[in-house]
């Protein structure tokens, strides 16, 4: 009788050491902490997004503005080209002058002619030096002017360029802490969900502990009863020693 009681005594003592009660609210604590980390997080990435989008869209103008100056630039090239293969060719016509005025006009071509006319017995001749003609558009091109222009487009393409490759590097820095940041997003909410985890595995064992330390007190009181109802019934005698102390 007296082993079972002082087992009675020693078991809830130990059970409280191993598992403490005081365990759910560090848990709490715990998931509480990466809760609120989980939602910096959060608003951390929302933000990287927007930035994110804000680069692509440069990039996307810039590429834009790329391929716009690259087809000015062939347009001026081929424009310079023609204008120094016409440049080259001057041409000495003899015949009237509307015939040559009603032919296509090439650019850069310097038309000269010499014409002769009979009045009777006279004899008129008529010679010109002719004329510089313009682009069938009404825009004469030349080619000092013209390598300027190509130069500076160029220039300005190239400053497009670099523009492009910085705000590309930013974008695929930006993507790169994007990807970081949701995998650390994934690692959190892994975290999180163990700590809810262990945390309902904690309070399951904190209630069954309760449990056991309800039922080993009832135990105990039966027990302290049943041995005053003992001590009283058995009249006392010299030789026989009781030990009531605990």
């Amino acid at each position: 009788m007296m082993n079972s009681m002082v087992f009675a005594e020693a078991l809830p003592s130990s059970g409280a050491s191993a598992f403490p009660v005081g365990a759910p609210a560090s848990g709490a604590r715990v998931s509480s902490a990466l809760r609120n980390d989980l939602g910096s997080n959060i608003h951390a990435l929302k933000t990287l997004n927007l930035r994110f989008r804000c680069f692509l869209a440069k990039v996307h103008e810039l590429e834009r503005r790329n391929k716009l100056l690259e087809n000015q630039l062939q347009q001026a090239l081929e424009q310079s080209r023609y204008r120094a293969y016409f440049s080259r060719e001057q041409a000495t016509q003899t015949g009237y002058l509307d015939f040559f005025l009603a032919r296509p006009r090439v650019p850069g071509t310097i038309w000269s002619f010499t014409h002769t006319r009979r009045f009777g017995d006279r004899i008129e001749t008529i010679h010109s030096p002719g004329v510089s003609w313009m682009q069938p558009d009404g825009v004469g091109i030349q080619v000092d002017t013209v390598t300027p222009e190509l130069r500076a487009l160029y220039n300005v393409l190239a400053k497009v360029k670099r523009d492009r490759d910085e705000y590309r590097k930013k974008w695929e820095e930006e993507l790169s802490k994007r990807q970081q940041m949701e995998a650390m997003v994934e690692t959190l909410q892994e975290s999180a969900q163990e700590s809810e985890v262990v945390q309902g595995q904690l309070t399951e064992k904190v209630e069954r502990l309760k449990t056991e330390l309800v039922v080993f007190k009832s135990l105990r009181t039966d027990n302290v009863s049943m041995t005053l109802r003992l001590s009283s019934t058995v009249p006392y005698s010299p030789g026989i020693y009781t030990d009531m102390s605990w």
